[in-house]
């Protein structure tokens, strides 16, 4: 089976580069959690859930409704 090329920047670079090169910070990440999955059952379950219930109070800055949040703010 073979996909079709999107005529998009990253598909272009990939092209450019040789096999194990790895081209775009999303590709690196996925890579990256892969490798963390062989040491740790449950590292991409793990890694979702801490994007849940989290505290603002303990968050440097964060965006909502276009506006940027910063602790600084508040001291």
């Amino acid at each position: 089976m073979e996909f079709i090329k999107c005529a998009c920047k990253i598909t272009e670079r990939q092209e450019k580069l040789q096999n194990d090169e790895v081209s775009s910070k999303r590709e690196e990440t996925k890579e990256l959690i892969k490798y963390i999955k062989t040491k740790y059952e449950n590292a991409d379950i793990n890694i979702f859930n801490s994007t849940q219930k989290v505290n603002l109070d303990t968050i440097i800055s964060y965006k909502k409704a276009g506006k940027i949040t910063n602790f600084l703010d508040e001291y």
